[in-house]
């Protein structure tokens, strides 16, 4: 009978690789310096980064997940306007296509539309970025500019008329002759009497710029707003 010898190394080896993964990343192996993954350079030891996202920290078992940007989306029929430059939603068919609500705004600085959404819990309070969707139904490729701001508001936080920083959702050169266009804004911080936190409240508004927009606004239908926020991956 042959006599096998089987080292400590060869026994992890046998191991499962998730067994393997533990003795390797919690008894403190000072073997495991760096390595490379298929996509990025892993550090390990103190700490990895596997393909650029979550940090692992084998020392002490504990895993911090990456960032996930995930979205919101409201369509036209679920807005509230001014009611004066803002017309109230409407449902119109745009070249003989869908049927879907739109908003069309009179070109003045007064011209808003307002949303709302509970935030989820996994948001991470950090700040927003909003996408405008529209279609400008003319053969008109001009000039739409417009700024959105939001605040947010918990329990016994007061809803009221002060507003984070307009940031521009400006659009050099709509498409026109019916076809969409969505243009984004810049990362958008929230208004908060105290702070921003998860489930909050947040609301927003948009606002035409007429002095920036040339864009016959009389056949521009507003259709959507989409915002993107970041969470951590598995909340």
């Amino acid at each position: 009978m042959k006599r096998i010898t089987v080292g400590l190394l060869g026994l992890l080896l046998l191991l499962p690789a998730a067994a393997r993964a533990q003795r390797l990343g919690f008894v403190g192996f000072e073997a495991i310096t760096t390595g490379t993954n298929t996509t990025a350079t892993m550090t390990c030891n103190t700490g990895c980064t596997i393909n650029g996202t979550g940090t692992f920290d084998f020392s002490s078992g504990t895993v911090t997940p990456a960032a996930e940007v995930r979205s919101l989306y409201w369509g036209a029929g679920s807005w509230s306007a001014d009611g004066t430059q803002c017309a109230d939603p409407a449902e119109v068919t745009i070249n003989s296509g869908p049927k879907l609500f739109s908003v069309i705004c009179a070109d003045n600085d007064a011209s808003t539309i307002y949303g709302s959404v509970v935030m989820p819990d996994s948001w991470d309070a950090g700040t927003l970025t909003f996408e405008l969707s529209y279609v400008q139904t003319a053969a008109d490729t001009a000039v739409l500019n417009a700024d959105v701001a939001c605040q947010a508001r918990g329990a016994t936080e007061a809803v009221n008329s002060t507003w984070g920083t307009e940031i521009a959702i400006d659009d050099a050169a709509l498409t026109g002759s019916n076809a969409v266009d969505m243009t984004t804004s810049a990362a958008v911080t929230c208004d908060c009497t105290t702070s921003c936190v998860a489930g909050d409240i947040m609301f927003w508004r948009i606002q035409l710029d007429a002095t920036g927009t040339t864009t016959a606004v009389a056949t521009l239908h507003l259709l959507g707003v989409k915002a993107e926020y970041t969470s951590e991956v598995g909340d």
